[in-house]
């Protein structure tokens, strides 16, 4: 249990980029933490306390990073961008890019996995609306939209 009354030091302190970092996500299995940031970038590092060591940085989108999700089971990473694009790559393959979906048209804030279905994931997104994906597809199988609207 957390003591209120006394600030709680951190474990691992890391400076990622000079811009703001939006979204970290850990890769349990691999000992990794994966951050998106401002600066476009997604960057890989192995945490072993009290250090931690830069795996792998790269380019991924052309905006700024919203989301970053890992697969529960296989070896996809999903990045999700206000490039309005959703990304799939492939950690085990050197971070391949193995697809890429344009689906929404305002910036897509978030990607999660389906916690019972692993071929599933959902994006969220300022254009109002969560659209299902199937692992692979360029279509959403399904899309839930305010239909309050207009």
């Amino acid at each position: 249990m957390f003591d209120i009354e006394k600030p709680t030091e951190p474990i691992l302190s890391v400076k990622v980029s000079h811009l703001p970092v939006r979204c970290v996500k850990f890769v349990e299995k691999k000992q990794w933490f994966i951050t998106g940031s401002d600066d476009m970038y997604v960057r890989v590092y192995k945490h072993t306390s009290p250090s931690a060591e830069l795996v792998r940085e790269f380019q991924a989108h052309d905006d700024y990073i919203r989301s970053v999700e890992v697969h529960s089971t296989s070896t996809y990473l999903l990045t999700a961008s206000d490039d309005m694009m959703i990304k799939q790559w492939d950690m085990e393959n050197d971070f391949a890019l193995t697809h890429q979906i344009v689906g929404h048209s305002h910036y897509v804030m978030q990607v999660k996995f389906h916690p019972q279905d692993a071929g599933t994931f959902a994006s969220a997104s300022l254009d109002g609306c969560v659209k299902i994906w199937t692992l692979g597809s360029k279509k959403p199988c399904c899309i839930l939209e305010d239909m309050r609207k207009g």
